[in-house]
């Protein structure tokens, strides 16, 4: 279970509070910039207080490092080899070792608006060993279209977006949120797994970036 979890987490503002304008952050379509050299660091906090284990803080280098043109798109990929591209109705993301895209953050978007609901396969190990593979139901939406934020990295006007995870059984299911400010990427973000209910597992805080 405790790979599960950890793949799922790994799959998921140029502008200062003063200078990124709601309206700039409403039209703009580049939500995150992308060109090779490009890095965002997170200091994140893993949460270990379900498992009777202490919490570890470290630092996560994000950083865009080759791109390939596929299928009429310019895909920038991160040291994880997971690509990234932005299109005219927002970001859109590979998972590791694929070339597919899939709306990862859409943008423009409405308050409260779903704009993706799919799924895809998850291999889960039992207590026994036993591999057992279900289908996860992913649904996307847009929560809100102006929250302000404050991080290490500074403070930004940022869209909070929601992506949830359920199994049939919920054998497995994760919910994570993310603050997004368009031109400058992820600020922030929660990442909660299920047992027997919602529990923090992880957070992210922009703690610096660098755009070529």
């Amino acid at each position: 279970m405790k790979k599960t979890v950890l793949i799922l987490l790994s799959l998921v503002c140029a502008y200062s509070l003063s200078g990124c304008s709601e309206d700039t952050t409403l039209t703009t379509n580049i939500v995150v910039p992308l060109a090779i050299g490009n890095e965002w660091v997170y200091k994140t906090i893993d949460y270990h207080s379900m498992h009777r284990e202490s919490d570890t803080l470290y630092f996560d280098t994000v950083k865009i490092v080759r791109s390939a043109f596929i299928h009429g798109d310019t895909i920038y990929y991160t040291r994880r080899n997971v690509g990234f591209a932005n299109r005219a109705d927002g970001y859109w993301g590979t998972r590791v070792n694929r070339d597919l895209l899939q709306i990862v953050f859409k943008h423009p978007c409405i308050k409260g608006e779903i704009f993706r609901v799919d799924t895809f396969p998850i291999i889960h190990f039992d207590s026994l060993g036993k591999e057992i593979t279900f289908n996860v139901l992913i649904k996307s939406s847009c929560d809100s279209t102006f929250v302000p934020i404050t991080v290490p990295a500074g403070s930004f006007r940022t869209i909070k977006y929601e992506v949830n995870f359920e199994s049939p059984v919920m054998v497995f299911s994760q919910k994570s949120i993310y603050y997004v400010c368009p031109g400058v990427g992820i600020v922030l973000s929660y990442f909660y797994m299920w047992d027997k209910s919602f529990y923090l597992a992880r957070k992210e805080e922009l703690a610096s970036y660098h755009f070529n």
